[in-house]
């Protein structure tokens, strides 16, 4: 039960996600379930000893090398903590928060998640991935399911599938979906894992957008990518609600969600490339790639005169026609019309 749970929900950094503004769903809801204090001052290590769980969502400021220090301390002696950032990451927000998640294999990249195929949502930023769950204990904790339940329902696949059914079959556990409006793409490394990712619609491909941290003997980390899925727009959409309520019975230890991958089930996410800037480029002038004849030593040769000019060069065989006709060359004459 979560009622003797304390959240530390912190509002000293200016954070995107305030509970009076913009998160009044999502803070309303962590009052039914647990205790909660939210901070306007300096993040100290008594502060947060007090709290099972430290929330930074957005955090737009930059953080002192000892406040750094007491989250720190916090998380090695066995506190949560919840990190959340937005479309282009630690530039866009003037924070440094990924100075401190970088030591535990996390990075929050300064780029931004697109849905590349128009559906549910105007904004191609507001994506909607339907298969980005990478997890599949989260599936089975986000519709309540018990352990010994989704084993019996566990996954049979038929030995008459085309091989390209049989490699996504599995791939999106239970159709969980979710809304990830504004986001970036994070860098998960061991020990970090993956637990939700961009899906084969959005761009960039199949890249992290959720990770976590669970080591034995400190506490566990959760990171996410976008701060506004908490938004009041956006809490209640798909299935925000459930994936958001299940990462936090897990980060305070409450229930059996197991965010961990069995050996050899590590999931399959795809390298992170870089396009070419279309508008950067079109706006720098090239000249044309056509390959030219060498130019002669003597420029005067490159004028050609006979494309255009003005001269008396026909008027002797516009002449000669007359005799050709045989028509008189004299003036023209007045014909006296007939009536």
């Amino acid at each position: 039960d979560g009622a003797d749970k304390e959240i530390f929900f912190d509002m000293s950094k200016r954070e995107m996600g305030n509970p009076s503004q913009n998160y009044k769903k999502f803070h309303r809801k962590l009052k039914a379930d647990y205790k909660v204090h939210v901070n306007k001052d300096i993040i100290t290590a008594e502060k947060l000893a007090q709290s099972n769980l430290a929330i930074f969502c957005g955090p737009r400021e930059m953080f002192s090398e000892d406040e750094f220090l007491a989250i720190h301390d916090y998380v090695k002696q066995g506190g949560s903590v919840f990190v959340s950032l937005g479309e282009g990451g630690e530039g866009k927000c003037n924070t440094n928060v990924n100075y401190f998640l970088e030591e535990f294999g996390i990075s929050i990249n300064n780029d931004s998640v697109v849905r590349t195929v128009y559906h549910k949502y105007h904004h191609p930023k507001e994506c909607l991935i339907t298969n980005g769950i990478l997890c599949k204990d989260l599936v089975r904790s986000a519709k309540g399911e018990r352990k010994a339940e989704q084993e019996k329902d566990a996954l049979n696949l038929q030995i008459t599938r085309e091989d390209h059914d049989v490699a996504n079959a599995g791939r999106d556990y239970g159709g969980l979906e979710f809304v990830f409006p504004y986001g970036a793409t994070l860098n998960a490394q061991k020990p970090a894992l993956p637990i939700l990712s961009s899906g084969p619609i959005s761009y960039p491909l199949n890249r992290p957008v959720a990770a976590v941290l669970n080591k034995p003997g400190m506490g566990r980390i959760c990171v996410m990518g976008s701060v506004r899925m908490l938004d009041d727009d956006y809490y209640e959409n798909e299935k925000n609600k459930q994936i958001m309520d299940c990462l936090l019975r897990w980060l305070l230890h409450i229930g059996d969600l197991d965010l961990s991958f069995g050996f050899g089930e590590e999931p399959e996410l795809s390298d992170y490339h870089h396009i070419p800037h279309t508008q950067g480029l079109a706006m720098n002038l090239r000249s044309c790639l056509q390959e030219n004849e060498p130019l002669p030593g003597d420029f005067t040769q490159l004028f050609d005169s006979t494309l255009f000019k003005f001269d008396m060069d026909l008027v002797p065989e516009a002449v000669k026609l007359y005799q050709q006709l045989g028509v008189k060359h004299e003036p023209l004459t007045l014909i006296p019309p007939q009536f």
